[in-house]
């Protein structure tokens, strides 16, 4: 098998998408990525990353791939947990106050800022719209977090996002509170739940 077939056998196995890191794992140099990307098999979408030419990208894994320390939060977390129908306008990412990446240059994304020691309360992982594996905070944690910067959020999706979480058969009163005692939020959390059911 050349080496361009077995680099395709692992980009069709990981849903149309290689890294630098996945190569060197094969045992092979990043050349081959430069050969493919020259004969149109593949495109950079990032810093190491490439995906399959005419595939359809993956903006929220390719938007957090080179970075640390960043979790998809606020109302693109909504959107996720299918609390919102609509798709946020920016990126909304949650990092930690002493961040200083390429992020904070990027038009179509909106950053909040928290405590490092705070970043991985209610951190989770699921499959992007995509399929790919992204880190996102729990409903609960993201509940907490639309509270705490209510100003901050399109009110539209504030109030949708609040009106469908009560719905829910699956909300966690007993984890949110906890979030919210973590995070100083008790009171405005507490008024808002007291509100709503």
């Amino acid at each position: 098998m050349k080496n361009t077939d077995k680099i395709l056998s692992i980009i069709k196995k990981n849903n149309g998408i290689i890294t630098n890191k996945d190569i060197v794992n094969l045992g092979l140099t990043t050349k081959y990525l430069t050969i493919m990307k020259r004969k149109k098999m593949i495109e950079k979408v990032n810093s190491g990353l490439y995906i399959l030419t005419n595939k359809i990208s993956d903006q929220f894994f390719e938007k957090t791939y080179n970075y640390k320390n960043t979790v998809f939060s606020h109302t693109t977390a909504l959107y996720f947990y299918n609390l919102v129908d609509r798709i946020p306008i920016k990126y909304e990412i949650t990092v930690p106050y002493n961040y200083t990446g390429n992020l904070q240059k990027q038009n179509d994304v909106k950053l909040f800022y928290i405590k490092k020691e705070l970043l991985n309360l209610g951190k989770t992982q699921i499959k992007s719209p995509y399929g790919m594996i992204i880190d996102t905070y729990n409903i609960e944690r993201t509940i907490c977090d639309i509270i705490k910067d209510e100003k901050k959020i399109d009110t539209e999706l504030f109030v949708t996002g609040l009106q469908n979480y009560v719905k829910l058969k699956s909300k966690n009163i007993n984890l949110l509170m906890k979030y919210a005692k973590e995070l100083n939020l008790e009171n405005k959390v507490a008024d808002k739940m007291r509100l709503l059911l």
